[in-house]
């Protein structure tokens, strides 16, 4: 029973990050209408349950508009990547989506991109007791999703 409210939470704070924190991206930013076309179908499949489609929709939208590390849609959208994976149960990618996302943005001081980051770890806590094993960076360094 209280693994089931473990995940329960795990997900509600996953399904609440995501609806506020792309809203509030979306508010922030001013990208090129492109760039929020996709970031808006990424998360209409995400919202649909689309988890796939989402992955493949937030991948390409971080490999064509992913590469400004002070846009703040990029952590919003490796933690969408990482929910994706985790719903999924590729907890391989998950773990690679949500330990970027500490990695490279752990130390920010904008609280939207700092609620990414705590979600996160609290994915990969689950995957750790999911799975039984340690979520660990790949030793080789290929951030690959």
């Amino acid at each position: 029973m209280m693994h089931i409210r473990r995940v329960l939470c795990v997900g509600a704070a996953f399904a609440l990050l995501g609806t506020l924190g792309c809203r509030a991206v979306e508010r922030q930013l001013e990208p090129t209408p492109p760039s929020l076309r996709e970031l808006r179908e990424a998360n209409r499949l995400m919202k649909g349950e689309h988890y796939d489609q989402a992955a493949v929709a937030y991948r390409s939208w971080l490999a064509n508009y992913g590469t400004h590390p002070d846009d703040a849609a990029v952590p919003l959208a490796l933690f969408q990547l990482g929910r994706c994976y985790w719903h999924m149960r590729d907890y391989p990618r998950a773990v690679t989506a949500f330990e970027t996302l500490k990695t490279r943005y752990g130390d920010s001081p904008d609280p939207a991109i700092q609620k990414a980051v705590r979600a996160a770890e609290l994915g990969l806590e689950d995957i750790e007791k999911q799975t039984g094993h340690s979520p660990a960076r790949p030793d080789n360094g290929d951030w690959q999703f």
